[in-house]
This record gives C-alpha cells, structure tokens and sequence, in this order.
C-alpha cells in the first residue's frame, strides 16, 4: 500500500508540476521531497519510478530528495547500495530525516551515502532557549561539513531561529515562518 501511495503521489507531483517547467513558469531547480521508509530502497519498481519522474522533467530542473526516515533499525543490504547509486546516477538525492532523534544515527551516515542531513525540530524549537541544543546541532554541523553534506532544519517558527539556522550554515529552512503546508493544487494555484 505504501508502495503505491508513493508512486502515486509521484505521478501526481508529474501531472501537475510538469506543465510548470514546460511553460517556463518556473525556470530554476525546484526541490520536491518526500519521505520514505529504508525498506522502498529495495523495490525494483519505487526505484524505476523514482527515475521515471526524474527523466521527465526538462533540463534536470527538478530536484528529487527522498527523506529516508531513521525510526527502526535497518540492516543494509548490497541491493540498496546498488539501488542508490542508481537513483543518484539520475540526480536523485538521499536526506537523512529527523536526524538524531531516531535508532542509530551515525550507523545510517556510515552506511547510507547520503547529500543530506535533515535537523529535527525538536532541536530547532529549543535554539535561544536551550544551549544545549545549539551545541548540538553545532556538532551535527561540524560532522555534517566533514561528511560534505548538505543541511535542511525543519520546524522553523520564528525568525530568531531562521536567522540563527543560516548564521551557522543550514542550507535549507522549512517551516511555518515560511508558510503554512498546502495542497498541490493550492500550490499551483498560487504559484
């Protein structure tokens, strides 16, 4: 069932944002990310659809990151390494999701090859208020820049923490600072 929910949504984003690009209503790289659970990395036709999509946006202006979520132990299997050198072959990039807060953290940085690190908001809600938390995700940050990775913070509700996050080197800010979650069609409507 996950399996085709998440085909499906991917086929959905296609229909929908495709004309998009193709009418140059948007002319630059426009992330989509979507969060997977380790085991789709051993489906064949996730894999091939994931692919699919990338090949059918002009010019590789979409950007593909598939968030995989770190709530259960996963062994790693040489069909999943296979599998993700495939999908980052096409562009495709790999995000850890609520990094530090899940089974083992850094067994899935030395196992997975990973583009990102996705900083909870159970860290981001605490920064001005806990320095604690800023001396981890300073930490998180440090090891992150050595791995060469890339940084996304999700839950970000104040502007002190958006400015915070970009002081230190987050790349990427999600939250509703930003705006509220809405609808593809909402999205698209509004665009």
């Amino acid at each position: 069932l996950i399996i085709r929910m998440t085909c499906d949504l991917l086929e959905d984003i296609m229909d929908k944002m495709l004309p998009l690009f193709i009418n140059k209503k948007i002319c630059y790289k426009f992330h989509i990310a979507i969060n997977i659970n380790p085991g789709l990395l051993n489906n064949s036709a996730f894999i091939s659809k994931c692919i699919n999509f990338m090949n059918g946006f002009p010019e590789k202006k979409m950007i593909l990151i598939l968030e995989i979520t770190e709530r259960e132990k996963v062994l790693y299997s040489k069909n999943e390494e296979e599998n993700i050198k495939r999908l980052r072959a096409h562009g495709i990039k790999i995000s850890l999701d609520d990094f530090g807060t899940g089974y083992s953290s850094y067994v899935y940085l030395q196992q997975f090859p990973v583009d990102f690190i996705k900083i909870d908001q159970i860290f981001v809600h605490k920064i001005g208020i806990d320095e604690n938390t800023e001396f981890i995700i300073s930490n998180i940050i440090s090891l992150g820049r050595k791995l060469k990775l890339k940084f996304i913070a999700e839950g970000v509700e104040t502007f002190e923490q958006a400015d915070y996050l970009k002081d230190v080197g987050i790349h990427y800010l999600q939250g509703y600072v930003f705006g509220r979650p809405v609808s593809i069609n909402e999205f698209i409507e509004n665009f």
